[in-house]
């Protein structure tokens, strides 16, 4: 039977639209706090074309980030490739506007690398041991006035 409505191409396990808005709304909140690289942009009498640059660079890097944090368990090659561009956009503005706001972004970035980085599976297709039957366990001893267990 093909699916239609909401659900139309969704498999099992997939992320329903609902819990992707919930997910991107609660976490794109937190840009909230690149206000104050942006300001920063606006004090010392700057011109227009360095306000410019920042506030693309701060604009750029803010739809990036919700794009990623959306999709994030989509495709490994997208993430690493959206990691790659948040990357080089935090390391052009700390380098062309200075360490003063331009490091917040950094938080950013760390906050998706651990989001993203793809599971590490150990080679060989070797499963977990499986766990110790009661038999099993190595004896402790018991304490005083208590005995042993069967």
């Amino acid at each position: 039977m093909a699916r239609t409505g909401w659900n139309a191409g969704r498999g099992p396990g997939d992320i329903t639209r609902a819990a992707r808005v919930w997910r991107v709304s609660l976490t794109a909140v937190w840009l909230v706090y690149l206000v104050e690289p942006v300001s920063g942009l606006f004090g010392h009498h700057r011109d227009a074309l360095y306000i410019a640059g920042g506030m693309a660079i701060i604009a750029a890097f803010c739809v990036i980030f919700v794009a990623m944090i959306a999709d994030w368990n989509r495709t490994t090659r997208r993430s690493m490739l959206g990691l790659a561009a948040l990357f080089a956009l935090a390391l052009v503005a700390c380098s062309v506007y200075g360490g003063g706001g331009a490091t917040s972004l950094w938080i950013y970035v760390s906050a998706l690398v651990g989001l993203v980085i793809p599971v590490q599976r150990t080679g060989g297709g070797h499963q977990r041991d499986p766990p110790l039957r009661r038999a099993e366990l190595p004896r402790q001893p018991h304490p005083p006035g208590r005995r042993p267990l069967p």
